[in-house]
This record gives structure tokens, C-alpha cells and sequence, in this order.
């Protein structure tokens, strides 16, 4: 339960602000928004800047807080989440519903944490042999409730494969979603570290994890230092993480993999690298190379930001990873390589053009894409090697794991020549020849001729769609229905209230006929035309033609193949925005060929064969702008 003493002090009627009130309540400030609307919390003042009564705040935490379930739980961002669960790229389906089992098991036996840990690492000894090992983490970590946790282990995991980071799960399934989703938290699979150490480890040099999670990285890094010979590995190796279970896997891990008790302390500590530093005697002179998977997204306090704002001045994105990066420079020895897993939007996003700034003027050599490197996250993975040594290259290396580990090269010249410093890693080779013809041909953009609009969002789903019409509900589409020309039939029904939606745009762009609808979340293009003047949900946004652009010709440009090329190699997106479609050159072609276009969009909307009539809108596009995407690699 939250003790309402703690909160903001008295709980008098007094006021805060809409900031204020998202942040005690762990929602975004549409959602505060919303729930004045929809009276769930009273606005003390509507007018902008928008406040709400405090003891209002008070009650609704009190609420959130003592249930799991519900209407406001729901609604709730997910850093209310209690739920755990052990990423799937770790393990199978049926181990992880072993390990999550186990911890539910112990800790309802109230057995704590730090020995459920523990257990693991004795029971994973055992089993391996490893003898002086399993003496010494009996007699280290003496208690009563090691025993509980051990004889469960001894039943229950028996016929699980102990070669497995039994540690590391673990600890991910003793870490709630919320917590994960506050810190940040996604786990390296040990692919990507042991790659990672192999590529930039050659000998005994110092090694830093400024976030070591479960150890992946650190214990990646013993790893190849010993099959180098190096004797002394316990030394090269520091680690730090808030989290003081996180510390403890990774000390455990390590021990685990070496196999043998360590002759001296491992310098693995609770410690917050950003805001605290590092003691005199883990930093000593700097690191050969930093080395992690930093925390993405993690939610830092307004207190933590204005700290850290001010001693990483060339972070304006106030993102945790960028955070990290600056911090790792700064502890780099001369020579040294800071190595790190980000997600792939940093590539492109303004949001980050302080990030890329940062990476282009401090020496960035190396690319390394991963795709969907985690389970349950749409978004694809990159690491990044930087080193100050390689500050003045003019070429960049792009390894693309994903795609059979082709390798590539990027110029920094034209990289540095952006004003946001977008790196477009797919613009290489063919690519990049086709975005050139592209962009030097007769073209316009839909900017100044189309109004786009986003489709609603309800703000709760659940109260709000009904898979059945009621009164005076009508269709409302979804992305699932947005088809290549067409839509396909509506699963849900509403009724339009813009005062009880999160978010919706004026009902007039809604009504529009004709309009085009294309799906939100998609790495292709994907259009259709509606008449009917229907609604959208957030996953369908809309466009409206002005009148001197034929809805028809633009509907068949935008399915084009050459569209979707155009979009993926120049934001590699994962997501069709606005900006993405207004940037789009659109072919200016003579009255037969857009007549020609769109006869062909027409037969498709009929519902004749539309293979042949698309083939028909591709050759005439490209013709038009004068390429062949027959002969382009689409997939480089």
C-alpha cells in the first residue's frame, strides 16, 4: 500500500500540476487528460495548464496501489505492471514456466530474493561438478531459507539443462515487468556479448559494465580473457548496477563460469555510474573498453534529469542510453572502445540527433545491426563501436548480422552534412544509387496537397469498442483491416464522442470521401481508399487529397513498390509517420500515364486480378522516375 503521508506532503486541498500528477501516478499526461474528462479525477482548473486537485492524486495511487486489477489498473502505464516474466529469447516455453513456477513457489515461502539467488548458483554447482564452489557458497551464504530454496531447486528443476544461465533467469523472473519497464531493462542474449568480446578483446586490458544486468557482458569478457591466456582476469574486470540483486547475479555468474572459488573480491559494485561516479579505486586511470546494454527508456526523476542535464550538457533528449554514452567517454582511456546495444531508432529519429551528434564527432567506426534481438519488442537492435582513435575516419563499417553478416561502408562526409546527422544505414550500394535517381527526378511531395489526420485513440479500448453495433455506433478500422487498396470489414463499432476519446482529429477529416487510410505500424506501405467517410483508430492513420491531386493516382503511388523502398531505406522505420510521407518524392508524370494509373487503381477497387495491374503502376512509376527496382537488391 502507498502511506498517503508520503505523498506531496498534506493532502489539503491543494493543487498540482498535470506533470506533476502523470508522474505520482505512473500514467502520461494524455491519460491524466482523459480521466478528468471522463470524471475519474476531478480537474481543479481545465484551462492550460491544465491542474488537478492533489488529495484527488492521493486517493487514485491509493487505489492503483491496492489492487492489481480493474478498470484503473488497466489504464495505467505499464510500470504498474506486477506481472514477471522471463524473456523468451533466453529459453523455451516449458523451462520458463518451470523457473517462473519455482520463484512464485519460494516466494510465497517468503524465502528472500538474494537466496533464491543463491540457490540457483549452489544447485547449478553441484550438479556441474564444481565441488570447492558449491563448499563455498554454502559456508558464504549460510540461512535457513537456503535450505528451503535448495531442496525445491533439487525438485524442481532436475530435468532442466543446467548449462543455461540458471542465474540470470532467475533473476529476470524475480524482476516484476514494472520494475523492467522503470529501469529500462531488456536482457542481452549471450550471443551478442560473446561477439562482442571476441571482436574487442586481444589481450589483458581493463573492462567496464557500467549496468551489468545478470553479468552477460562481464562474464562474456572472463571468458575471452581466459582463452587468451590472460592469468590475471579477475583484475581487467569492473562492473556496476543499481540494483543490488543484479550485483549479486553477476558475481555468481562469474564464479559459476570460472568454476572455481576467486582468490580475491570481484570488483562488481552497488553503484549509480551516471549520478554517483565511480570510487578512485574501480575507475583508477580509465578503461580499455566500456562495454554494455544500457537501460532504454528507464524513467529517471525530475531531480535525477536537472543532475543529470547538468553534467551531460550534450544530452538534450534526456534519454537514459544517452546518458550512458556520454558517462562511458569520459571513462575511456586513450585508444579506448566504448561498445553498446541501443535500439535501431537512433539512427534516424530527431529525437536523438543530440545522440548522433555526439557518436559522428567522437570517433564512430562500427555498425553491428542484430533485428529483433528481444522478445516482445517490435523494434530492431543495433551496437555501435566508438572509439576516439577513429575520430577523422571518413568511412564507417556496417555489419548487418541479420542479413547473412554482410558488411558495408557508410561515408562520414555526407553523415556529417545532415542537420540532424540521420545515419540510413540501408543506404548502401544499389540502394543508395536508386534513392539518388529518386530524388534528382520530376517530382513533388503530398505536404502542400494533402491533409493528414490521426485516427482516434479511445483511451480505453475495452469501454469504448464493441464488436457488436449498439444505438448509434458506427464502423471504426483498425491497421489489421487497412488492406493494399482496399479496407476489409470492421471488427469493432463506436460511437463518436470527441469528448470522451484520449485523442481524435476534427470529425471533418473523418467524414471525408474520398480519403486514403494506411496502416500506422507497418515497415511497407500499405493503403486503401475509403468512400464512406468512416472512422479510424490509432492504428489507422488518414490522408485527405487536396483537389488537385487525384486520390486515385496518389492511392496507386502509395502502394507502389517503390514507395515502400524509398520509405525503408531512407528512415527504416518501423512506423509510417507524417514526416515520412511528406518527404516522399511523388513522380509528376503527363495526363496519359496518370490516366493510365489510374484506370489501373479502378480495375483493383472492382476487384479484377490486381497482380497484373500493380506490376502495370510499378513499371510506369519507376519508368517515370527512372529506375528499375527489378534489378535494385530490394533487400540490401
Amino acid at each position: 500500500m502507498v502511506d498517503a503521508t508520503h505523498i506531496e506532503g498534506s493532502t489539503q486541498r491543494a493543487m498540482v500540476s498535470l506533470r506533476r500528477a502523470a508522474e505520482l501516478l505512473g500514467i502520461s499526461t494524455a491519460t491524466v487528460r482523459n480521466w478528468t474528462r471522463s470524471g475519474i479525477l476531478e480537474a481543479a482548473d481545465a484551462r492550460r495548464p491544465m491542474r488537478v486537485w492533489r488529495d484527488e492524486v492521493v486517493r487514485l495511487q491509493l487505489e492503483l496501489a491496492a489492487s492489481s486489477t480493474g478498470r484503473l489498473q488497466s489504464r495505467a502505464n505499464k510500470t504498474q505492471s506486477g506481472a514477471r516474466r522471463v524473456p523468451r529469447e533466453r529459453v523455451e516455453t516449458r523451462r520458463l514456466r518451470v523457473i517462473e513456477r519455482l520463484v512464485h513457489k519460494l516466494e510465497r515461502a517468503e524465502v528472500a530474493p538474494d537466496k533464491i539467488l543463491v540457490a540457483a548458483a549452489l544447485y547449478q554447482a553441484r550438479v556441474t561438478c564444481k565441488d570447492a564452489l558449491a563448499h563455498f557458497l554454502t559456508v558464504e551464504f549460510q540461512a535457513s531459507d537456503l535450505d528451503v530454496a535448495m531442496w525445491e531447486f533439487q525438485q524442481t528443476v532436475t530435468n532442466l539443462e543446467t548449462s543455461e544461465d540458471l542465474v540470470g533467469l532467475i533473476y529476470q523472473a524475480l524482476t516484476n515487468d514494472g520494475e523492467k519497464a522503470t529501469l529500462g531493462a531488456y536482457y542481452t542474449p549471450r550471443r551478442i556479448a560473446d561477439s562482442t568480446a571476441e571482436r574487442l578483446i586481444h589481450g589483458a586490458m581493463r573492462i567496464f559494465d557500467p549496468c551489468v544486468g545478470s553479468g552477460a557482458y562481464l562474464v562474456a569478457a572472463a571468458r575471452r580473457l581466459r582463452a587468451l591466456g590472460v592469468e590475471c582476469w579477475q583484475d581487467c574486470l569492473v562492473g556496476t548496477d543499481i540494483d543490488p540483486l543484479a550485483v549479486l547475479a553477476t558475481k555468481l555468474n562469474l564464479m559459476l563460469d570460472h568454476g572455481e572459488v576467486p582468490m580475491k573480491p570481484l570488483k562488481v559494485e552497488v553503484t549509480n555510474s551516471l549520478t554517483d561516479g565511480l570510487s578512485h579505486e574501480l575507475q583508477a586511470d580509465g578503461f580499455d573498453l566500456v562495454m554494455t546494454n544500457p537501460p532504454w527508456g528507464a524513467r529517471l526523476s525530475n531531480g535525477e534529469l536537472r543532475a543529470l542535464s547538468r553534467r551531460f550538457p550534450e544530452i538534450r533528449s534526456k534519454e537514459s542510453f544517452s546518458f550512458f554514452v556520454c558517462a562511458g567517454l569520459r571513462l575511456l582511456r586513450k585508444g579506448g572502445t566504448l561498445s553498446y546495444l541501443l535500439p535501431s531508432s537512433v539512427l534516424t529519429t530527431a529525437l536523438h540527433a543530440d545522440l548522433r551528434y555526439l557518436m559522428l564527432e567522437s570517433g564512430l567506426k562500427r555498425i553491428t545491426t542484430h533485428g529483433r534481438a528481444f522478445s516482445g519488442m517490435m523494434t530492431d537492435v543495433i551496437e555501435f563501436d566508438l572509439s576516439p582513435a577513429a575520430k577523422g575516419s571518413d568511412q564507417i563499417t556496417i555489419q548487418r548480422n541479420e542479413q547473412a553478416q554482410r558488411a558495408y561502408t557508410l561515408c562520414t562526409e555526407t553523415l556529417r552534412s545532415s542537420p540532424t546527422r540521420e545515419i540510413q544505414i540501408d543506404l548502401v550500394g544499389d540502394a543508395r544509387e536508386v534513392i539518388t535517381q529518386i530524388e534528382q527526378a520530376d517530382t513533388f511531395t503530398s505536404k502542400e496537397r494533402a491533409t493528414f489526420g490521426l485516427g482516434i485513440v479511445t483511451g480505453n479500448n475495452k469501454e469504448q469498442l464493441r464488436m457488436r453495433p449498439d444505438g448509434r455506433d458506427e464502423a471504426i478500422y483498425t491497421g489489421k483491416e487497412v488492406q493494399r487498396y482496399l479496407l476489409s470489414e470492421a471488427t469493432y463499432y463506436t460511437t463518436f464522442d470527441r469528448e470522451r476519446f484520449q485523442q481524435s482529429a476534427r470529425e471533418s477529416l473523418y467524414r471525408s470521401s474520398p480519403k486514403l487510410v494506411y496502416r500506422f505500424i507497418a515497415r511497407e506501405l500499405v493503403v486503401a481508399l475509403d468512400t464512406s467517410g468512416a472512422l479510424t483508430l490509432n492504428s489507422a492513420n488518414i490522408i485527405v487529397p487536396e483537389a488537385s491531386l487525384n486520390p486515385y493516382y496518389l492511392l496507386g503511388v502509395l502502394n507502389a513498390r517503390y514507395a515502400s523502398f524509398y520509405l525503408q531505406k531512407k528512415f527504416d522505420s518501423l512506423k509510417v509517420l507524417k514526416r515520412h510521407l511528406e518527404a516522399l518524392p511523388i513522380p509528376r508524370v503527363s495526363a496519359r500515364v496518370e490516366a493510365s494509373i489510374v484506370q489501373a487503381v479502378k480495375s483493383i477497387l472492382r476487384g479484377e486480378e490486381a497482380s497484373a495491374h500493380r506490376q502495370a503502376i510499378d513499371l510506369l512509376i519507376e519508368d517515370a522516375l527512372g529506375v528499375s527496382l527489378r534489378e535494385a537488391e530490394l533487400d540490401a
